[in-house]
C-alpha cells in the first residue's frame, strides 16, 4: 500500500504522475476499478490538480485504488477556508483558569 499527496504533473486515461512537496515523484496506473473523484464529482484528475492517492504496489507497479483531486480553484478555496479557521481559532479567548473548557460552572 502506498499513499501520496501532491500535484499532478502528467495525466492520461491510463496513468497519472504525482509530485509531492518534498520532490518525490511517482506514476500510478489507473484501471476500471480505480475510484476517481475531482472536486467532489466522478471525474479524472488533470495536470495541476492537487491529489491524494492510495495505491496498491505489486513489484515495481503502483496501481491507484483511489484518487481524490482538487482543481487549482477548489484547492485555493480550501486553503482560504483553512486559513480563516486557523485565524478564528487563534483569536478565541482562552478558557478561564481552572475551567475544563466545557463552559459549565
Amino acid at each position: 500500500m502506498r499513499t501520496q499527496e501532491g500535484d499532478v504533473t502528467a495525466a492520461s486515461a491510463t496513468s497519472i504522475t504525482v509530485k509531492s512537496a518534498d520532490g518525490y515523484v511517482s506514476t500510478y496506473s489507473l484501471n476500471d476499478q480505480t475510484i476517481l473523484e475531482r472536486d467532489g464529482e466522478d471525474a479524472a484528475p488533470k495536470v495541476g490538480d492537487t491529489v491524494h492517492v492510495r495505491a496498491t504496489v505489486t513489484g515495481s507497479t503502483a496501481t491507484a485504488d483511489m484518487v481524490h483531486a482538487l482543481s487549482p480553484e477548489r484547492a485555493k478555496e480550501f486553503e482560504e477556508h483553512r486559513a480563516a479557521m486557523e485565524d478564528w481559532m487563534s483569536e478565541r479567548p482562552a478558557a478561564p483558569e481552572g475551567s475544563d473548557g466545557s463552559g459549565r460552572a
